[in-house]
């Protein structure tokens, strides 16, 4: 039984998921081995997340003033590196789109 009535036109209809890892343009070898690699590159940032944030609370906890800037410097490190992550899947989608 349905708590919610809905009496509009379904705007899914006619969408076929594809279960490819970058979608049915991209089931190619290089697709799939850009998009491990992007997946890999993520997890190699969530690490250095986790270190770059325990090298911060541990500077901070034992009140090393030296140690907490060069904690800050290596999480602004991070965060660009995140940052460019993000936007290289943005830039190489744009291309895409562009030379297609």
């Amino acid at each position: 039984m349905s708590i919610f009535k809905f009496d509009g036109d379904n705007p899914f209809d006619g969408i076929h998921p594809d279960a490819g890892v970058l979608g049915g343009a991209f089931n190619t070898k290089a697709g799939v081995i850009l998009a491990a690699v992007w997946g890999v590159a993520f997890l190699i940032v969530a690490v250095m997340w986790i270190i770059a944030l325990v090298k911060y609370g541990t500077a901070s906890r034992e009140g090393q003033a030296h140690g907490v800037v060069e904690a800050t410097s290596g999480i602004k490190r991070v965060i660009g590196a995140t940052i460019g992550l993000a936007l290289a899947g943005v830039l190489f989608g744009a291309i895409v789109r562009l030379a297609s």
